[in-house]
């Protein structure tokens, strides 16, 4: 979370899938990433692979 506030510790990120699943009765609130790149889910968000230490 703090990366989506503050972008610059970010060194390497990638355009991905991502959806939240909301209605789950286990998964309430868990995060779905597409690494895999499955066809007919276009890219919705840029996801963080690698920063740096960075305590402002």
């Amino acid at each position: 979370m703090a990366m989506a506030l503050q972008l610059e510790p970010v060194r390497e990120s990638r355009r991905q899938y991502v959806d939240v699943e909301c209605r789950g009765k286990l998964t309430r609130g868990y995060s779905l990433l597409d690494r895999s790149g499955i066809p007919g889910r276009p890219a919705n968000a840029e996801v963080g692979l690698r920063a740096d230490k960075w305590w402002g």
